[in-house]
């Protein structure tokens, strides 16, 4: 996270209510606005009071700051990304306060960060005899290109052409035959792409929605041959609004979670000198997702018409509100119950939640007023009831969601054998075994509960209709593989404690195996039975004689029958070691002892072949 240290404008707020407090010198701000390195002031006025206040428009970034980006390896979380600002200095506009000295402006040090900046891959010229007719330098400074959807996004104009489209778990830049790849926080939640030429530079903004609602801004900084990642935000740009870099409408989250974020901010952006986004002034306007009431008595002055009056209003503890918008280092607006719109003070929780290495302090300055029943809206796993089972929505796409009082998770495809997981605002990455294609294809998905562990299982489809099943434990902050199986769903799941799966392991479409499995709290299916219901997609015979032991009403009786080569049988069940149960053409049910075909058919690597043993002892009629 970056820092802005920006000088004071003195202004006067008429009507609001005195208070003494430290001085408020040169200001910090980050992401929003701000905090004072020397402290807050106010003057107590008979008619109002005087207070410092910020003035962020216009200033450039001096020549080699940088700002850090968001890149994660494999099976690493990704939460929701933090603000990235820029540092802005200016020391010829800072102005003094009475009575004091100007203040001296110190070297200002961005806040460690966790994201890493993604290394680009080389670009790849797949057209060697072709010169290069894209130049960016064409552009105007302050242009804002947005970009067509074309399975990714296209973009033709005078400049020259551009392409972007997934590419994995990467997106793909393609200018005049030259492929580069940089990172991307989702691959298939698309939404809007923007060009844009600022201080000398060419950008690319891409909007994605990781998850269910996890809106963010995917930042890049490219070439006429190179793409490099260079932040991620936690930010929906209003597109009508992003016609230029200095002043632009976005949404901007700023709780630990934009699902359940109860005061939602928005704002006026602009382009940095390092392509970052960040907020034009100190103005956001609020609004409430759900009912908050003042959590003390707050006194302020009435504003009508967009004026403050010197009208005094005392909003009691208890009472229904909501709030309108922040100066986050003047004043906020609260509308009470009967409609009236009260400007309180908030110089003094700018100086109490300032915090230079989180840039949320302004949303928990601000909900410290509040109390809200966000309680019930916090969704966590375990509120998910033990044995329930929640089909996941039908595959669009590619990708599949649930949500409830437990949470929200959206699955998706991401790259090589890899799925992403998203769960509230976390992705996780997870491996995906037993496919065949890099691209993996999700067909089912149930999340479940057994022994108080939550499950997720997905289930993935290969070439020929082949369909099988990887299971991940989840908590609250975790998803990782539990095991994986060649098994697929019969039907639904109804319960985890009988899930009817058809054994796909060496399918070759002549028989299937199928039986109950229950999951158990490792997280491993186990089957309900060690008796498997045999079935074949063609009518089928004997291969060899065989004698059998006759079974009537589901028993076995001493007696026997012999079975002819080439007799035409239905298979029934068998217990893939001793047996298999055939039904003759007379109706008889006769049991076929062949422990020593199982037996022969045992790899001491890949342990029994039931399919193997069964297929040797019939064939297509």
């Amino acid at each position: 996270m970056k820092f802005i240290t920006k000088p004071i404008k003195k202004g006067t707020i008429t009507g609001a209510s005195g208070k003494k407090t430290a001085v408020l010198g040169t200001i910090v701000m980050t992401g929003a606005l701000v905090m004072a390195a020397t402290g807050c002031t106010t003057e107590v006025n008979a008619d109002g009071i005087t207070i410092e206040s910020v003035i962020v428009s216009g200033y450039d970034m001096p020549e080699g700051a940088d700002n850090s980006g968001a890149g994660n390896e494999a099976n690493d979380v990704i939460a929701a990304p933090s603000v990235s600002g820029e540092t802005e200095i200016d020391n010829q506009n800072v102005i003094p306060f009475e009575g004091t000295e100007e203040s001296n402006q110190g070297t200002v040090t961005p806040a460690p960060t966790s994201e890493v900046t993604a290394t680009p891959t080389p670009a790849q010229n797949n057209n060697n005899n072709s010169s290069k007719a894209t130049s960016f330098a064409k552009i105007p400074d302050g242009t804002v290109y947005a970009m067509d959807y074309d399975n990714g996004f296209a973009l033709n104009e005078s400049f020259g052409k551009v392409k972007l489209y997934p590419d994995g778990a990467k997106i793909a830049f393609v200018t005049d035959g030259a492929v580069s790849k940089a990172d991307i926080s989702s691959v298939t939640g698309f939404s809007d792409a923007w060009l844009i030429r600022s201080n000398g530079k060419t950008y690319i903004y891409i909007g994605v929605v990781r998850g269910c609602y996890n809106n963010e801004l995917n930042v890049y900084e490219v070439t006429e041959n190179s793409i490099e990642r260079i932040g991620v935000e936690n930010l929906i740009i209003s597109g009508p609004s992003f016609n230029n870099t200095k002043s632009f409408w976005c949404y901007e989250y700023n709780g630990t979670d934009c699902q359940t974020d109860v005061i939602s901010f928005e704002r006026n952006y602009k382009v940095s000198s390092n392509g970052m986004p960040i907020p034009a002034d100190n103005y956001s306007e609020l609004g409430a997702w759900i009912p908050v009431w003042a959590k003390n008595e707050m006194t302020g002055y009435v504003v009508k018409d967009g004026k403050v009056t010197s009208e005094k209003y005392t909003i009691t503890k208890g009472e229904s509100v909501e709030p309108v918008a922040v100066n986050e280092v003047e004043y906020i607006d609260i509308k009470n119950s009967k409609n009236m719109i009260i400007r309180v003070d908030f110089t003094d929780l700018c100086c109490t939640y300032y915090d230079q290495n989180d840039y949320r302090w302004t949303y928990k300055a601000v909900m410290s007023l509040f109390d809200s029943s966000s309680a019930s809206y916090n969704n966590d796993i375990s509120k998910l009831n033990d044995k329930q089972v929640v089909a996941f929505s039908p595959v669009k796409n590619g990708t599949t969601w649930a949500d409830g009082n437990f949470g929200s998770f959206y699955i998706e495809p991401y790259g090589d054998h890899q799925l992403r997981i998203t769960y509230n605002s976390k992705s996780y990455t997870v491996q995906c075994d037993y496919t065949d294609t890099k691209d993996v294809t999700i067909n089912k998905a149930y999340l479940t509960k057994v022994e108080g562990k939550a499950f997720i299982l997905v289930q993935t489809i290969l070439e020929g209709d082949l369909k099988l099943l990887n299971i991940y434990s989840v908590t609250s902050d975790s998803i990782k593989s539990a095991s994986s199986c060649a098994l697929a769903f019969d039907g639904e799941v109804r319960t985890p404690a009988s899930i009817i799966c058809y054994d796909y392991d060496h399918m070759n479409g002549v028989i299937s195996i199928k039986n109950a499995y229950r999951l158990t709290g490792n997280g491993v299916l186990t089957p309900c039975s060690d008796e498997y219901i045999l079935s074949s997609s063609c009518e089928v015979k004997l291969t060899e004689r065989s004698n059998g032991q006759i079974i009537r009403n589901g028993s076995l009786v001493n007696e026997y029958k012999t079975l002819n080569k080439g007799e035409v049988v239905e298979l029934l069940y068998t217990d893939k070691a001793n047996y298999i149960d055939v039904l003759t053409k007379d109706q008889v049910v006769v049991r076929i002892y062949c422990k020593s075909v199982f037996d022969s058919f045992y790899n001491a690597n890949e342990g029994d072949k039931p399919f193997e043993a069964i297929l040797s002892m019939i064939e297509p009629a």
